[in-house]
């Protein structure tokens, strides 16, 4: 029994994200005016980050995805989100190198001078120009995804018997 109301899993997930923006707020709120908490401490979010990417990078997709397959019932949402939970961090890291790449602009460096607010500067000039090879990237991942649902139904971890799949073709041949 869940102590969730919401039976769902795909409305869990905003209102866990709901709970913990506002648990954030508070204890926050809390932390400025405890003076023991009173100075700040960088979080060094980015190293986090790329340490959790290199740790999902080393473990081989097929081997992650077949352990998860096996705890998740087999329908065509859970193989999408498997499929997704294996692909972001690739997509992460090209992100994350393009940002860099896109902070050393003279065109960042003009926007900075001129006093832009950093969300300005984000969304008007680092997104736009970021975005051309992360839709590339994710293009030329969608066929490796392919391949993975194909590779899981053929182990028959994949979808179900009656839905058309290239795995389900591959066992009738």
């Amino acid at each position: 029994a869940s102590f969730l109301p919401v039976t769902s899993f795909y409305l869990k997930i905003p209102l866990v994200a709901i709970c913990s923006y506002l648990l954030n707020s508070v204890l926050g709120f809390l932390f400025v005016k405890l003076p023991f908490f009173g100075r700040q401490v960088p979080l060094p979010f980015d190293f986090f980050l790329l340490k959790i990417i290199e740790i999902l990078g080393a473990v081989p997709r097929l081997l992650l995805v077949l352990c998860l397959a096996a705890f998740v019932e087999e329908k065509v949402e859970n193989i999408i989100l498997l499929g997704m939970f294996t692909f972001w961090p690739g997509i992460a890291r090209l992100a994350r190198a393009e940002t860099l790449k896109q902070k050393g602009l003279p065109y960042m460096e003009a926007a900075v001078a001129l006093g832009f607010p950093p969300v300005r500067i984000l969304a008007r000039h680092a997104l736009p120009n970021m975005l051309v090879p992360i839709m590339v990237a994710v293009t030329f991942g969608i066929c490796n995804l392919i391949a993975l649902e194909s590779t899981l139904t053929f182990l028959g971890y994949g979808l179900p018997v009656n839905t058309p799949s290239w795995g389900q073709t591959i066992l009738k041949y």
